[in-house]
């Protein structure tokens, strides 16, 4: 009974399984048809599937929560779903967002979103550029060979010709990476050369480096700009 007993003593008590529970999210605001609105509210939707995959397990389940956030035309327009349990849509949520987005996709933004793309050049840092050129891509569905291209070709050409010598990523993310962490190198460079750098005819003492502007390819403040040097932060000439 002893031995029993310290067998019992030492022996380790099963765990109790973990019960996961999805998050208490908030729906999205009621969707009541409005072009510019639409983007937004479907992917506050899909937001919630992916952060309670628990409780929306089903296409089933997907397109009627979607359909519980609209009002006014939109549920006029989906009711059939609900009222039919056979309903086409009803069990393969890819196609309802299909006819959803051919409805309600705003097609005006959409050619803003493409003519702010097409005619991107980075200005300032590449960081900013690269911020503005997601966004704007977004939307758009572009990928793959054509995105890295056009980033590449809205870089400015100091840090194209970096990128270039270093070798250029093949892939988006690493691509965008690599051209934000050469511009900060491109532009520490340039700020040590520019305290060292003296303006003819003036002492000997180095330029103050407080100037909210700068020059790209001088330290003095009379060079000809050129091409912007990028920058990410408030620097000097």
């Amino acid at each position: 009974e002893m031995r029993t007993m310290l067998q019992q003593r030492d022996t380790p008590t099963p765990l109790a399984p973990v019960t996961v529970h999805d998050p208490k999210v908030p729906p999205p605001a009621k969707f009541t048809g409005k072009s510019s609105a639409y983007r937004n509210f479907i992917t506050q939707c899909e937001l919630t599937f992916m952060l309670c995959p628990h409780i929306y397990v089903t296409d089933e389940q997907k397109v009627l929560f979607v359909i519980a956030c609209m009002e006014g035309n939109p549920f006029e327009y989906a009711r059939p779903i609900v009222e039919n349990p056979e309903h086409e849509l009803r069990h393969d949520y890819a196609a309802f967002r299909a006819s959803l987005d051919d409805v309600y996709v705003d097609y005006a933004h959409l050619a803003k979103m493409a003519a702010k793309f097409m005619s991107l050049r980075q200005t300032g840092s590449a960081q900013t550029y690269s911020e503005l050129f997601k966004t704007y891509a977004a939307p758009l569905g572009i990928n793959g060979n054509g995105l890295c291209m056009k980033f590449f070709d809205g870089l400015n050409f100091k840090l194209q010709n970096a990128i270039i010598t270093q070798g250029r990523k093949p892939m988006f993310t690493a691509l965008v990476n690599q051209a934000v962490a050469l511009d900060q190198s491109l532009f520490q460079d340039k700020k040590e050369e520019c305290k060292h750098t003296v303006l003819p005819g003036s002492s000997s003492t180095p330029i103050a480096q407080n100037s909210k502007q700068r020059n790209p390819d001088s330290c003095s403040p009379q060079a000809n700009p050129g091409i912007p040097f990028s920058s990410n932060s408030t620097a000097s000439s």
